[in-house]
Formats: C-alpha cells, structure tokens, sequence
C-alpha cells in the first residue's frame, strides 16, 4: 500500500466520539422577571455596604493629619490665664492651637456668661479664636441634672455650682478634654475620682481633666 493511501487508510478508521450539552437547552429555566424598583434597592443596598468598608479601610489608613480633630472644652480660668503671669504662656499657646484650627474649642454658656463681666483683655482672648473653630453648647435639663448629681456626690459644694456645670458640660458635649487651671474645684484628683465614679454610674465617658500646661506636654 502506498504511504499516500496508508494515511487515508488510517484516518477512516478513526473514530472521533463528543457531546455538546446546550446549557441554555438543558439548564436554563424561564422564570418572571424581577421588579425594577427590588433590583434599584438591592444596587443602593450594595452601594452602601461598598462604601461602609471603603470607609473602614480608609479610616483603618489614615494617617496622623487625617486624625480626629481633638475637642476641648475650656472654662473661663484659661482667658483668665491669658492675663495672669503665672499661666499666660501656656494659656495663649493653647488658644493660638484653637486659631490655627488644630484643635476644637467648646465653649458653653456658662463660660460665655462669666466672661461677660471680665476685664477686656480677658474678653478679648475668647473673641481672638475664629468662629468656625468654636462648638457652642447651651445649657439643657440635662446639663444640670448631671451638675446636680455632681454637687450630690460632692465634687463641689453648692456655691460652686457653675464648677459643676463646666463639668457637665465637657462630659455631654463628648469632650476629650477638660481644660482648666481651677486646681481646687476641677483639676483635682480626688473630685476627679468622685466625678468618674458618676459619669460611670451613669454611663458616660469622663474627658481628660488638666491644665493647659499638663495637655500641651502631653500633646507635643
């Protein structure tokens, strides 16, 4: 046999075997289609999931000049301070910070309602910081409820009641600081201690209580 003939030979006798499935044939089933507004929900559903991990991601990846801007509330001792030999340098270091914007400052009407009486330097130290720097917090039933527990327990005697709002103040405003240089009535261990003891029992978180001098060498 010639090896042109082989070769055609061969090739008849080779069997090729296959299936084809159609998966649309034999899998695919019709069904009604879903309404546009489910499918709307369930893109906007997705969206915001993809979002809320971005955000974690991102937040877990930020870095020390996307940080939370501290917020920190100040009583009237500090512009006081401003004015004071003793406490001026660390007062006006404190306030420039608020100026810059590189911290938040919270005021309260307390404050707000004792500076009206002081001297106008003093005055002027609190108008110095802009605006939009500056979170206002007003006096609520909650505020003097919480004073009044505070007077209650001991912290500070009923003359001192304004101590004990600057105090309430700061802890429902979510401060993270408590800024004073009242030594005797706030930034004290003992009334500190008495004051953890009822924002516990009540369920909020205590801000940092120090002076001026105390948070700028913590924060540098």
């Amino acid at each position: 046999m010639l090896p042109g003939a082989a070769d055609a030979w061969y090739k008849s006798r080779t069997v090729t075997t296959g299936y084809e499935i159609s998966f649309n044939r034999d899998f695919y089933r019709l069904g009604p289609m879903r309404p546009l507004a489910e499918i709307q929900a369930d893109s906007v559903a997705l969206e915001t999931q993809t979002e809320g991990l971005l955000a974690e991601i991102m937040g877990g990846m930020a870095g020390p000049s996307e940080a939370k801007t501290c917020r920190v509330y100040v009583d009237t001792s500090v512009f006081g301070g401003c004015e004071e030999n003793e406490f001026r340098v660390p007062s006006r270091r404190l306030l420039e910070r608020f100026s810059r914007g590189e911290l938040i400052l919270i005021a309260s009407r307390t404050t707000l309602n004792e500076l009206e009486p002081a001297p106008g330097p003093v005055r002027m130290a609190f108008d110095a910081v802009p605006r939009e720097h500056v979170v206002f917090v007003e006096t609520t039933d909650e505020v003097r409820r919480l004073a009044s527990r505070y007077v209650a327990v001991g912290v500070v005697g009923p003359a001192k009641m304004d101590d004990a709002l600057h105090i309430a103040f700061a802890t429902l405003a979510g401060a993270d600081r408590l800024v004073s240089w009242n030594y005797k009535h706030i930034v004290n261990d003992r009334r500190i201690g008495l004051v953890n003891a009822v924002n516990r029992e009540l369920g909020h978180e205590t801000p940092t209580i120090c002076t001026p001098l105390s948070f700028l060498d913590d924060d540098s």
